[in-house]
């Protein structure tokens, strides 16, 4: 990819990915007032599972894809379509199986019969959100980030726009009903972006040239998804540990769920906001690194390697000067909350952090590194839940953050090392 092809597409998916993410916000924030705090903790609760089951859908196909086409691309429809069936197989089994159990996951696992209705919607829109990663990816093997970009924008606003329609236009008068709107929204958002993709692919008129074997695809997904399943399960655990543990530390079952949707639903997304940025470069990183690596251009590898890190420590310097001057007044700006302008302040030194391990997650994998990842999120997901039943009902909301430091620390340093190795 020549220097102003790259230049070009990391600009159109960092603005793309700052306009999604500020739709994102306001999103939210209409959403904290259309059904307040608790209903947001509820939301929260039920997106872990959206989350978990979402990631199990995808997990590898994207970054597979994109690294099998461009290391072969003489092979790449064909890994399109071994990845494509897969992901139909598996999301459709995946689907099967939340639709048969949603009853007892919203009752038992989330303790809140009132989800129930919104996890059987997540289901169809599972086999969907699989299939349009695989073509993402090859999209993004070619330098195309325009087509992706348009899908995933379309299918934001369309579901932005569906959600809020229902919800400010029908009589919803219980939580289970307004998470169930906003879950419907989302796989009829699902069903536009796979329907986009779709049309752009066909038109790509991609030769048919080698075969490639399905064992080769599911060599470069099963590893990445093994990790998103230790991940996606551990996160998922540690969600619901965290309401629960909060009330040990003396807080009430209503103020409990508050604090964390206070946290994840508010003070995370805009803490995380500006991670659009290495989001970009590593989704372009990726097939660089490994078209170069193929090649054995190792002298290539390493230059990228020292930019790109260069490159995303200054963006995360920047973004913590502004968080820290003008993180409180912003929050009170858009919340109305001085708790989250507050705990933003706190957590805003994670981003330099934050920065560093997406990038080098990017670039190990692109060098075909997935299984020195997948140790990496085993010790990091085992310590997160032991530090959260130890400090939480002592430490209560301080607890968490401490664990988040603790697990950024780990996360960033270890992933540099293995890269710096790697890349040499």
């Amino acid at each position: 990819m020549n220097r102003n092809k790259a230049i070009q597409g990391v600009l159109l998916l960092t603005m793309s990915s700052f306009f999604l993410r500020g739709i994102g916000m306001i999103y939210r924030i209409v959403l904290s007032e259309r059904i307040g705090m608790e209903g947001m903790g509820l939301y929260q609760l039920i997106m872990t599972v959206y989350g978990l089951f979402s990631m199990l859908a995808c997990a590898g196909l994207t970054i597979t894809v994109s690294r099998l086409c461009a290391e072969r691309p003489r092979a790449a429809r064909s890994a399109v379509r071994s990845a494509c069936l897969y992901a139909g197989a598996l999301g459709t089994a995946l689907g099967a199986a939340l639709l048969l159990a949603a009853e007892g996951i919203a009752s038992r696992l989330l303790g809140d019969g009132r989800a129930a209705m919104a996890l059987k919607w997540i289901a169809p829109s599972l086999p969907m959100m699989g299939i349009s990663a695989a073509l993402r990816g090859y999209f993004l093997s070619q330098g195309d980030v325009a087509r992706p970009t348009v899908a995933q924008m379309t299918e934001q606003v369309v579901r932005v726009g569906l959600v809020l329609f229902l919800l400010f236009s029908l009589e919803i008068t219980e939580l289970s009903q307004a998470c169930a709107a906003i879950l419907f929204g989302a796989t009829a958002a699902e069903a536009v972006s796979l329907s986009l993709c779709a049309l752009f692919y066909a038109r790509s008129r991609e030769p048919a040239g080698e075969s490639l074997p399905l064992r080769e695809v599911l060599g470069g997904v099963l590893p990445i998804w093994l990790g998103a399943l230790l991940q996606c399960g551990m996160q998922t655990a540690e969600n619901l540990l965290i309401p629960v543990l909060l009330k040990l530390s003396g807080a009430s079952a209503s103020h409990a769920l508050e604090q964390y949707g206070l946290l994840s639903g508010m003070v995370l997304p805009i803490l995380l906001f500006p991670a659009a940025f290495p989001a970009a470069v590593g989704t372009l990183l990726l097939p660089e690194i490994a078209r170069e690596s193929a090649r054995g251009r190792a002298e290539r590898v390493r230059a990228l390697t020292r930019k790109t890190l260069a490159a995303a420590l200054y963006m995360a310097v920047g973004f913590c000067a502004l968080f820290l001057a003008f993180g409180q007044e912003l929050m009170e700006l858009l919340y109305d909350n001085a708790a989250a302008g507050g705990l933003l302040t706190l957590l805003t030194p994670l981003l330099p952090l934050l920065y560093v391990e997406s990038i080098c997650d990017s670039m190990l994998k692109g060098l075909g590194r997935q299984g020195a990842t997948l140790v990496i999120e085993t010790v990091d997901s085992a310590l997160r839940i032991l530090g959260i039943l130890l400090l939480l009902p002592r430490l209560g909301m301080m607890g968490y953050v401490v664990i988040l430091y603790g697990s950024a620390v780990l996360c960033a340093l270890t992933r540099l090392k293995l890269l710096l190795h790697f890349a040499g």
